[in-house]
C-alpha cells in the first residue's frame, strides 16, 4: 500500500535533508481527476523548533503570494501528523544545473538563444516578485537572494521556472539597518551581501549575471570557496564570447551596484534586443532542442532543495 501524506498519495521520496523532505505525489479528486505535485514536508523531528517552523511557514506564505508563469506555484499548506506540508507545482523537466553539467563536461557554453530565453525568464520572475503588490496594494519588494542554476527549472516544453524562495527577504518589512541572516551559496551572492550590507533588487541582478556568465562560458565563475569579494573575471577570459553579450554580462556582475543594471527588466531588455538584432532563436522549441541535444545523465541529487549546504555545482568535481 502506498504511503499517504494527508490526502496525497506518495509516488516516491525525492530528497531528504536540512529541515525538509521532498516527495513526488498524486493529488486525487472527484471521478478520475488526478495530477502530480511535489510535497515539501517539514521533518517531524524539527516540528517542535519554533525558529525552524517560522522559517518554513514564512517560505510557504511568501511563495504562495506569487503567481507568475516563471515562478513555481504553490497550491496548499496543511498540517499532517504534527508536521507542516507545502504542496507545490510539479515541474516535469531538468534543472539548469543538470544542463550546465552536461555542457561543462564538453567545455562549451549554451547557445546564445537559449541563454537569452533562460536569463530573460529569470529576470521576468524576479521583476514580478519585486513589484508584486502586497495586501495593502504596495509593491512587496521581494529579493530572492538564492538565484543559481540549481534553483532554475527548465520544463520539458521549454518553459523556465524559478524555484525556492526559502531565503528570500521582503525589503519593505525589514527595519532599516537590520541585516537578515543568510545561509546561501557564496558563489552566486552579490558582494554587498557577503560584506554584510543591505540587499536590494540589484543584488538579484548580480546573481542572474553570475548565471549568465556560467551559461555563456560553460564554466563556473568562481571556484569552490571563492566569491564576489574577489576580482570578477571577464567572460572572454574563459571562452569565446560575442563582445556585446560579454558587455551585458559584465555590467550585470559589476562589483559596484551603482554600475550594474538598475533592475532585472532592463537587463532582460538588453538581452532580448541583442537576440533580435543577431537573430538568435529564443523560442521554446529551440531551448527544448538544446536540452535534449546531450545524452541523459544520472539523476542529480535533489538534496539541494531541502538542504542548501548539500548543493553541488557545475565543475566542482574537477576543481
Amino acid at each position: 500500500m502506498m504511503e499517504r501524506i494527508g490526502s496525497y498519495e506518495v509516488i516516491r521520496r525525492l530528497a531528504a535533508g536540512g529541515m525538509g523532505e521532498l516527495f513526488l505525489a498524486w493529488q486525487h479528486g472527484p471521478r478520475s481527476f488526478r495530477r502530480q505535485v511535489v510535497l515539501k514536508r517539514l521533518q517531524p523531528k524539527l516540528a517542535d523548533d519554533p525558529r525552524v517552523v517560522e522559517m518554513f511557514l514564512r517560505e510557504s506564505e511568501l511563495a504562495a503570494s506569487l503567481s507568475h508563469a516563471n515562478v513555481v506555484s504553490v497550491h496548499e499548506l496543511f498540517e499532517a501528523d504534527g508536521s507542516f506540508v507545502l504542496v507545490m507545482e510539479h515541474v516535469d523537466g531538468v534543472t539548469l544545473l543538470e544542463v550546465l553539467r552536461r555542457h561543462h563536461d564538453r567545455h562549451v557554453g549554451l547557445p546564445p538563444g537559449a541563454i537569452v530565453r533562460i536569463a530573460g525568464a529569470l529576470c521576468d520572475a524576479l521583476h514580478y516578485a519585486y513589484h508584486a503588490p502586497g495586501p495593502d496594494g504596495a509593491p512587496r519588494r521581494i529579493i530572492h537572494r538564492d538565484v543559481s542554476p540549481s534553483n532554475v527549472m527548465i520544463r520539458s516544453d521549454g518553459e523556465v521556472k524559478l524555484i525556492d524562495f526559502g531565503l528570500a527577504v521582503i525589503e519593505t518589512e525589514r527595519p532599516p539597518g537590520e541585516h537578515p541572516t543568510f545561509d546561501g551559496k557564496r558563489g552566486y551572492l552579490a558582494p554587498e551581501i557577503l560584506r554584510g550590507g543591505e540587499p536590494d533588487h540589484t543584488s538579484d541582478v548580480f546573481s542572474v549575471g553570475v548565471v549568465l556568465w556560467e551559461m555563456t562560458t560553460g564554466r563556473r565563475m568562481f571556484r569552490r570557496g571563492e566569491d564576489a569579494t574577489r576580482e570578477i573575471p571577464v567572460p572572454s577570459s574563459a571562452a569565446p564570447v560575442v563582445p556585446l553579450l560579454g558587455a551585458i554580462v559584465g555590467r550585470a556582475v559589476a562589483l559596484d551596484r551603482s554600475e550594474r543594471y538598475p533592475d532585472t527588466r532592463s537587463l532582460a531588455t538588453d538581452l532580448r534586443e541583442l537576440a533580435m538584432t543577431l537573430r538568435w532563436p529564443v523560442d521554446a522549441d529551440s531551448l527544448v532542442e538544446t536540452v535534449q541535444s546531450f545524452d541523459a545523465t544520472p539523476p542529480v541529487d535533489l538534496s539541494w532543495i531541502v538542504n542548501p549546504s548539500a548543493r553541488t555545482y557545475p565543475g566542482d568535481r574537477r576543481r
